[in-house]
This record gives C-alpha cells, structure tokens and sequence, in this order.
C-alpha cells in the first residue's frame, strides 16, 4: 500500500497527458474530479487503512478490490 507521502507526491506529479502516453486510473479521475477532490478520495481510504486489522474478513477483501481497482497497490 503506498505511503500517504507517495500519493500526495504522484498528484503533485500529474502533468498534461500527450499522445501515446497511458493513463493510470488515478490520472483518470484526477483529470475528471480534480487533484483537489481526487486527493479528498486517497485521503479517506487512507484513513481506512489505519482500521485494516479490525476490519472484518468481508471489508477487508473489500478494502482490498478498491485499492486493486484504483490501481494504487
């Protein structure tokens, strides 16, 4: 799972996409919601990862699907 300091570094990091280069999914709803509101959504599954160990069996695999789909681990 990426480090709060690796997210917060790739937004800082998102630049103008050109031909022949491919988006990840956080580029994509960056480019869509916002660095603003896109840092909004890494900050609260963040603090989603703090409550891993007491998560249930069934949230955890759902924590997990998100953090997969989102393609930040």
């Amino acid at each position: 799972i990426l480090a709060l300091c690796d997210i917060m570094s790739y937004l800082n990091n998102i630049k103008t996409l050109t031909k022949g280069k491919t988006m990840t999914k956080l580029d994509k709803i960056a480019k869509a919601l916002g660095v603003k509101e896109t840092q909004k959504i890494i900050n609260l599954i963040l603090e989603l990862e703090y409550d891993y160990d007491r998560m249930s069996e069934s949230g955890q695999e759902t924590y997990e699907k998100l953090m997969t789909v989102l393609e930040i681990k």
